[in-house]
């Protein structure tokens, strides 16, 4: 049947075509083979026959080797388009599982460093007005003090009562009543000379003693206590915002705002004096000649200058007031018409000064003034 078959297909070729030997290798016939024809081979000549309809399906093969169970996931083996096995890469072995977290930590605070209190000598304030301000707990006693070179101790005065006289107090000067440390003429009142500056916070000390802040310190308001630290006191309220170098260097007949009459300042200052006949009086911070105001105390004035305190005389509007005075500087002038300047009359004069026309009495007071700022 096959023998039929072949010589009917080669007879039908070359019936309808004019087919010739061909040569061929023997990677030709196998590219024939790949595209479904069929050839007969004679001796070296190859004759292609077209490939006829499909045959009816074969018998079912034998069973296949059996498969990997599958449970890790992996597939060892597979077939790659070319109908090869390949090995697929063995993965990588799991990793050990994370270490657990590290639990946080609370970050410890930094210190907040403690702040240095002001009028310390690693702080210093500029005024004891100044630390009160910032803290008016602070109690009285030292505090350091700024200058534009190195601090300086003082003693402030903090005064916790309600009133006008509410704040810190610069203690910035004792007064010597022995002395004529600050006598009315003396330049102690216009410069920045110091004296005994390192006991300035000694309140027990009765020597005179002037400080930086005297100088240094910008204020309005100065309290005189005549007899020692906190005893007959009185405020004298100028408002000129400056230094008392300045103040009794540039500003004269300064009227303060407590108005003082000779009787109250004599009632604050602790003295009693008669003064049944004065009738001009003049209190207040650097008095000289009444007549003219405007001009140095120290300079051709009348027979007496007070830098603080009260001048006054026994006739009407006298501008020479000779006949009454109290206060701290206080000087006994005469008029010298030559240079016109004011000088002692009575060398003896010291720093505290009374003078009443009851007997002409006068003369100086044998106590240590305390001069504070705010």
């Amino acid at each position: 049947m096959r023998t039929y078959f072949v010589i009917i297909c080669v007879v039908t070729i070359f019936a309808s075509y004019a087919i010739t030997a061909v040569n061929c290798s023997e990677s030709i016939f196998k590219e024939f083979t790949t595209h479904g024809g069929s050839v007969i081979k004679d001796g070296s000549k190859i004759i292609y026959c077209p490939a006829g309809p499909p045959g009816p399906p074969g018998p079912p093969g034998a069973p296949g080797v059996p498969g990997r169970d599958g449970k890790d996931g992996q597939t060892m083996i597979e077939v790659n388009k070319h109908g090869r096995f390949c090995t697929k890469p063995v993965p990588c072995p799991p990793q050990p599982p994370c270490p657990p977290p590290t639990p946080c930590v609370p970050a410890v605070p930094r210190p907040t460093p403690t702040p240095i209190p002001l009028g310390t000598r690693e702080n210093p304030a500029w005024s004891c007005q100044e630390i009160y301000a910032l803290n008016p707990n602070t109690n009285s006693g030292p505090h350091w003090l700024k200058t534009p070179h190195e601090p300086y101790q003082v003693h402030c005065e903090m005064v916790k009562e309600n009133g006008a006289n509410r704040g810190g107090w610069t203690l910035v000067a004792r007064v010597d009543g022995h002395t004529n440390d600050f006598a009315g003429i003396s330049p102690t009142w216009t410069n920045s000379d110091l004296i005994n500056e390192e006991e300035g916070t000694d309140l027990t000390k009765t020597n005179s003693m002037k400080n930086y802040g005297w100088g240094n310190i910008i204020s309005n308001q100065l309290m005189a206590c005549f007899s020692g630290p906190h005893e007959h006191c009185a405020t004298f309220t100028h408002n000129k915002e400056m230094t008392l170098a300045s103040l009794f260097k540039t500003q004269f007949a300064v009227e303060t705002s407590e108005h003082y009459t000779f009787k109250s300042l004599m009632g604050k200052f602790g003295k009693a004096l008669d003064v049944s006949e004065l009738k001009t009086e003049w209190c207040g911070i650097n008095l000289g000649d009444l007549c003219s105001l405007a001009h140095p105390p120290s300079k051709y004035h009348g027979t007496h200058v007070c830098r603080i305190g009260c001048i006054g005389d026994s006739s009407d509007g006298s501008c020479h007031p000779q006949d009454y005075a109290l206060g701290i500087g206080v000087a006994v002038c005469h008029r010298n018409h030559r240079d016109k300047r004011c000088a002692l009359k009575d060398t003896s004069s010291k720093s505290l000064y009374y003078k009443t026309l009851l007997h002409k009495r006068h003369g100086s007071y044998s106590q240590t003034a305390f001069i504070y700022i705010k």
